[in-house]
């Protein structure tokens, strides 16, 4: 268990300067202009979505329904009777993708980094 949660807790750590990264390249290209900058918005965010969007009421038979879902998951789950299926596709692919990212930004930075030597070709 100890391993997975070191395992889960370095994807993170991985994710997060993933991100960060990624909101410094943008930063960086939107401040020397090869992206646009952002406008600012013309209206508030709530009142468009206030507009756009209707309020949704659920139906009697929904919430009876959610009503006895609950009810039978909660005396489940006070019975002792929790099953769960284990989800090893789902973390190997997360994994996976975590990992090809890392490599992907590692062999980038590698690439720009590198200090290169110069040839330097006498046609005498």
């Amino acid at each position: 268990m100890a391993t997975r949660k070191g395992l889960l807790s370095a994807l993170q750590g991985t994710l997060e300067t993933i991100d960060t990264a990624w909101w410094w390249l943008e930063g960086a290209l939107r401040a020397i202009g090869i992206l646009p900058r952002q406008q600012a918005a013309v209206e508030p965010l709530e009142s468009i979505v206030q507009e756009t969007l209707r309020r949704v009421e659920p139906s009697d038979a929904f919430r009876q329904s959610l009503r006895s879902e609950l009810a039978f998951a909660a005396h489940q789950r006070n019975a002792g009777l929790i099953v769960e299926h284990p989800r090893p596709f789902c973390q190997g692919l997360i994994v996976g993708v975590s990992l090809g990212l890392a490599a992907i930004l590692g062999t980038t930075l590698l690439v720009i980094f590198w200090p290169r030597r110069r040839v330097v070709v006498d046609h005498a």
